[in-house]
């Protein structure tokens, strides 16, 4: 049944409509809806579609669920009403780059500081995601306390809408970065770990917004000597509050 349907899409495509367009929504099995033209039909094999921006994509006949149309005037002052289609890639490759900022407070001092990050991962579901993540943090912009971190993520979207909660864990391990301090001997990060809940602003296929609120964790653990041979040994737990601001594509 599926493949006469989609037989006749591409007989009505093909009919010579002057001056008429049909666009067609794929909707697939996975949850996914794409939107653009059907340029050809491969049959028992595959659809070939062409999006807005020119791409063509080709579908597997497996993969698609329905297909919905609608027909109209093609023509050079013709007004776009349809709306934005959720496109969000619910599965496979995506990338990260986060940008942080970090609030909070060491021996009831208050600090601020800031971060950068990078998550490479895939998507296996919209709701089930796993990343791997490197970057770097400044617990303190005045004491220099700076730390590479390295560590994976999950992560998930919670609907499929244009804007979408979503929740991210990570654990990892930082390494300590010397900064300003003097007579520093040893300097060593630890355990390092987040919980964030944010949301996606926007559910293109090519890139979309991630605002988010969070708590950081990170240990650190620092001797420093002075003068007489007197040692000093420091373990400092940072505890922040994080928001950041990150582009996924």
């Amino acid at each position: 049944m599926k493949q006469l349907i989609l037989l006749a899409l591409m007989i009505i495509c093909s009919s010579p409509l002057i001056g008429q367009r049909v666009y067609s929504y794929i909707y697939l099995v996975d949850g996914d809806t794409l939107a653009g033209t059907i340029k050809e039909y491969q049959q028992g094999y595959a659809v070939i579609i062409e999006k807005d921006n020119g791409r063509k994509l080709t579908i597997d006949v497996a993969d698609i669920e329905r297909i919905s149309q609608k027909q109209y005037i093609d023509t050079p002052f013709r007004k776009k009403t349809s709306k934005p289609i959720y496109s969000f890639r619910e599965k496979g490759i995506y990338n990260i780059l986060y940008m942080s900022n970090l609030i909070g407070s060491t021996n009831d001092k208050t600090q601020f500081g800031g971060g950068m990050h990078n998550i490479l991962g895939y998507q296996f579901h919209r709701i089930l995601g796993l990343g791997v993540r490197g970057g770097i943090d400044g617990y303190s912009l005045e004491d220099s306390y700076n730390l590479i971190s390295a560590f994976v993520e999950l992560r998930g979207y919670l609907n499929k809408k244009r804007i979408a909660p979503y929740y991210s864990i990570a654990a990892g391990q930082g390494f300590y970065l010397k900064g300003k301090q003097e007579n520093i001997v040893l300097a060593d990060g630890g355990i390092m770990g987040r919980l964030s809940l944010g949301m996606r602003l926007g559910a293109s296929e090519d890139a979309n917004v991630l605002v988010d609120i969070g708590y950081q964790f990170q240990e650190v653990y620092i001797e420093r000597e002075f003068d007489f041979g007197e040692l000093e040994k420091t373990s400092i737990n940072f505890n922040r509050l994080v928001l950041r601001v990150g582009l996924i594509f």
